[in-house]
């Protein structure tokens, strides 16, 4: 067994070899110097593909490094419950997978719980990076705790076929696929009154306009929404911009559709994957994002598909023509024992061509060091428009956002879900779930400040 001082050398003399003999070196270079060490990591699903692959990845990892990587993989409803749960008990995970809204609930769980980064990000790692997004997304208080990992952008999924075989013209359909025309919510309200039917002749309504996980308390599905608008929801500063007029936008719009009945059956109780998969089974002409997981999984059984695709982002009432393009991250426990391993596997995940392949066969997503070419080597094309679209429109200067990043966002998510709940379900009309709504996220801001 070689010493730690023996396992630096040999990791200089590969780095040396490579250069010498004019190999190109992957962009994440190895070490052994922390060989036989055991970390713990908690991570949160993207689908049967990622979650198997994901451990062929880290097993990669400890063929490469020495490292055993034990994973456990939460939910995304409780996760950061059991993540909180576990610091509390002392038994920290060395990495944890977070987003922006679940970072600083965390970070500001207590004095020394998340490790700051900036003293490990050297010159070598920010010159990989092909996002700067992913450095910056986690500074909060001019100090990084986590780096994104996982660039994850959502636009609303169509299905292309329901909408032509209900009867809406091919102008529309160019609306939402052109970036240089527009769509707005009248033409949508309009295509959903178009695509909500009975096709089957029983007298019973099948398909919808729109399905959405009106039942979960995931961060994103309402912020597709919101953010469209160009609303805010809550600042690092505690400044609140939830509760306001672009609230009221979206839970009106909320309103209408379920007044009208566009909505899926079910929709208040539906879960995030119910409403994925209706899209993909014809049950809605819309969903609330484009799942790439879902699609792949569903090709790769030979099932037959409708013409499920992303589409650019509608003009909302307010001019804004907002998208949502969220970088997850990974962050270091600072009561770890094993920082230097943990720090070895946040490069892996950040910077290796393994994890980069990995996410963009079997996710369609990106990481930081995603290259162009990359995207259109590794991604299947039937999966690349989700990409595209999204990075064409932050080209074009679009208004882009990513979650809510304060102490209080968790608070203030739980209160957003349950204010829409409110409205799918016929409990609240759109003002007073807006005026509930304001209350709920001061109460939140002030409860943490």
């Amino acid at each position: 067994m070689l010493n730690k001082k023996s396992k630096v050398v040999l990791s200089i003399l590969i780095t040396l070899l490579f250069l010498v003999s004019g190999i190109s070196m992957a962009a994440y270079q190895p070490t052994r110097e922390y060989e036989g060490t055991t970390i713990s990591y908690y991570s949160f699903p993207h689908g049967p593909d990622y979650n198997r692959n994901l451990k062929k990845v880290l097993d990669k990892f400890k063929e490469l490094t020495g490292i055993e990587v034990e994973i456990t993989m939460l939910s995304w409803g409780e996760g950061n419950r059991n993540i909180l749960s576990a610091i509390a008990a002392g038994d920290a995970p060395d990495v944890m997978y977070t987003t922006p809204s679940r970072a600083l609930p965390i970070i500001t769980f207590g004095d020394n719980v998340i490790e700051p980064l900036d003293d490990y990000i050297d010159k070598e790692l920010k010159e990989e990076i092909v996002f700067n997004e992913a450095l910056e997304n986690y500074k909060f208080g001019g100090t990084t705790y986590a780096l994104g990992h996982y660039g994850d952008p959502h636009q609303f999924a169509a299905n292309l076929d329901v909408l032509r075989e209900s009867g809406v013209e091919e102008s529309y359909i160019e609306k939402m696929t052109n970036p240089d025309k527009k769509w707005t919510w009248d033409d949508w309200i309009y295509m959903m009154e178009k695509a909500t039917r009975d096709t089957n002749g029983d007298g019973n309504i099948d398909q919808w306009g729109l399905s959405y996980p009106g039942g979960a308390n995931n961060a994103s599905p309402f912020l597709h929404f919101y953010w469209n608008t160009g609303g805010k929801v809550v600042d690092t500063e505690g400044n609140i911009g939830i509760g306001g007029e672009e609230t009221l936008l979206v839970l009106k719009f909320f309103e209408e559709m379920l007044n009208k009945g566009l909505l899926i059956d079910g929709v208040a109780n539906m879960s995030a994957s119910e409403s994925d998969n209706a899209v993909f089974e014809s049950k809605s002409a819309f969903n609330y994002t484009f799942p790439p997981e879902i699609y792949i999984a569903r090709d790769e059984s030979g099932e037959e598909l409708p013409e499920v695709v992303p589409v650019y982002p509608p003009e909302s009432p307010t001019g804004k023509r907002g998208s949502f393009f969220a970088w997850n991250g990974v962050m270091m426990s600072a009561r770890s024992e094993n920082k230097g391993a943990a720090w070895e596997l946040i490069k892996y995940l950040t910077i290796s061509d393994e994890y980069k392949e990995m996410i963009a066969k079997a996710t369609g997503k990106l990481t930081p060091v995603t290259t162009e070419s990359d995207i259109q080597e590794l991604i299947k094309e039937e999966y690349r428009g989700l990409l595209n679209i999204a990075l064409d429109a932050s080209s074009r200067g679009w208004y882009l956002r990513h979650e809510p990043a304060h102490p209080a966002s968790g608070r203030i998510v739980r209160a957003y879900n349950s204010a829409v709940q409110n409205v799918l379900s016929g409990n609240m009309n759109a003002e007073e779930a807006t005026n509930w709504l304001k209350e709920e996220a001061k109460a939140a801001v002030e409860e943490v400040e």
